[in-house]
């Protein structure tokens, strides 16, 4: 998928543009097989590590740090006021704007970390957190994250996605080897905040060694209010996307006990990871491709409809499989202790192409340095998730799944109006990108819902894997006879030139 949208942007955005811009854009394709590869195995490695801590730490230990990283997220967002994400949107990168964002890393995490444990107690009465201690050691991620983060944002901006990746895994195999191993020996939930400590400090280490830079304190004026501008738009926006990722996290921490919080988590955790495969890594490829060509309107209108036409083919059978095998993903996953996560997540999954579909018009609105407009739309949206959750948590877990999903949907088609606003009509070319996937869906859904009926597999992990596969060859033998009645000729040719490409790179050969 990730190779995909790479070669999407050689075809459509690199015609007649000069070596040097051929040159970065072949770099981001070479290293995107990477990033694709370290992306199924650290999303692998997570589900790994979390099967072993569900059965090492309780629904209470989980809610507990999560309730510690509501805070500590929302902290994380001031301090880095978007100055690396400023720094990748760029044109002109230059010694003292690299100097000036270095200082202003530092200062602003020395500040996020002395009000931190400042205020620890009220922070702790006010985000419900039992121990505040754990609090105060876990603001030190601010330090480490501060040294790393203009190291880490000139690798994005060079498109050293395998760099990236390698250095997301190691630090990742740390963090499962520390918390693995600090649980076993009865450290509890603060296995975790070690885990999180030795993970930001191998992830500094890495990227200070292999993208180094002058640490000079020095603050140019003109850089500086370059980086702000851009920054403080990305960062009031960030904070409104934050507070709409964690808005139902703080409800049910505030009106509900720990172990729910658990459960939640884990029910929302379940959903991300499909997210953080195709949104998320599409959203580090596409924001600093895109902001080379954020002037060329036509170019970027093609990408973004055909974008969505296959996160609507990638997503739909993922959600069926989800939906139909919930239970017996949460038994295989989690273990029998978490069966009051089955329903939450089933009601969440349900949401999921509209969950990853809008990080295309995340990147696309921010490349365009459209950050403040990009803000208003995070506001909405984070009061959406805050009341739907709020208002579900009268119905307990599921009606909060079901308030927050509602907020998922609306916040994709505001997303889209900002796009339409930037690029011109969307609505007939969306709607032929997206109405192919859909028909297949629904009809495949029918096929599933006949199959569950009569197919009866007491093994949880026999029974998702045969469920899988039955899915996937529904869907693929249904999009295959319905391929040239349904589906629009401009996506046709956008998918057998994405298809041939990656052959192509892969150099497979067919007999």
């Amino acid at each position: 998928m990730h190779k995909a949208f790479n070669i999407l942007i050689e075809n459509y955005l690199c015609q007649e543009i000069d070596m040097k811009k051929t040159g970065d854009l072949n770099s981001g394709i070479s290293g995107i097989f990477w990033l694709s590869l370290s992306s199924f195995f650290n999303y692998a490695l997570q589900l790994v590590i979390m099967m072993v801590l569900a059965r090492q730490l309780s629904p209470s230990d989980f809610g507990e740090f999560a309730a510690i990283t509501i805070l500590i997220g929302i902290a994380e967002l001031f301090w880095m006021m978007g100055v690396g994400k400023a720094i990748v949107q760029s044109q002109n990168i230059s010694d003292l704007l690299i100097g000036t964002a270095f200082t202003l890393n530092i200062i602003f995490g020395l500040v996020i970390l002395l009000l931190v444990n400042l205020f620890a107690g009220f922070l702790g009465t006010l985000f419900n957190i039992t121990d505040v201690y754990m609090l105060r050691v876990f603001s030190f991620v601010f330090i480490l994250h501060s040294v790393a983060e203009v190291s880490k944002s000139l690798s994005h901006k060079k498109l050293k996605f395998k760099r990236m990746s390698l250095i997301g895994i190691i630090s990742l195999i740390t963090f499962g080897v520390s918390s693995i191993t600090f649980s076993l020996f009865g450290f509890g939930v603060w296995s975790l905040v070690f885990a999180n400590i030795i993970m930001a400090s191998t992830s500094m280490l890495l990227y200070i060694s292999l993208e180094p830079i002058k640490f000079r304190i020095i603050i140019c004026r003109n850089s500086a209010k370059e980086l702000l501008f851009f920054g403080s738009g990305f960062t009031i926006a960030s904070v409104f996307n934050y507070t709409a990722n964690n808005g139902d996290y703080y409800v049910i921490n505030k009106v509900s006990s720990k172990a729910a919080l658990g459960e939640y988590q884990k029910a929302y955790q379940l959903l991300m990871y499909p997210v953080k495969l195709l949104g998320d890594t599409l959203d580090q490829v596409l924001f600093p491709l895109l902001s080379k060509y954020q002037n060329d309107k036509e170019k970027l209108k093609h990408v973004f409809i055909c974008g969505n036409g296959c996160v609507a083919i990638c997503s739909i059978p993922v959600t069926i499989v989800a939906f139909f095998q919930a239970e017996e993903m949460v038994n295989f996953l989690l273990g029998n202790q978490w069966t009051n996560v089955v329903y939450p997540f089933k009601i969440l999954v349900i949401g999921l192409f509209f969950r990853i579909a809008y990080k295309l018009s995340d990147s696309l609105i921010r490349a365009m340095g459209k950050v403040y407009q990009w803000a208003i739309v995070q506001f909405i949206y984070a009061t959406m998730v805050v009341t739907g959750a709020y208002l579900g948590s009268f119905y307990g877990l599921a009606g909060i799944a079901a308030g927050v999903n509602i907020a998922f949907s609306i916040n994709y088609f505001m997303m889209l109006f900002l796009v339409k606003l930037q690029l011109g009509s969307l609505s007939k070319a969306m709607l032929s990108s997206l109405l192919p996937s859909l028909i297949t869906g629904v009809i495949t859904a029918c096929m599933v819902i006949i199959y569950d009926k009569f197919i009866k597999i007491e093994s949880s992990l026999l029974s998702l894997v045969c469920a899988t596969a039955y899915t996937l060859i529904i869907y693929i033998i249904i999009t295959k006879l319905f391929w040239n009645y349904i589906v629009p000729i401009s996506l046709r040719e956008f998918l057998i030139n994405i298809y041939s490409n990656i052959n192509k790179k892969l150099n497979i050969k067919w007999r």
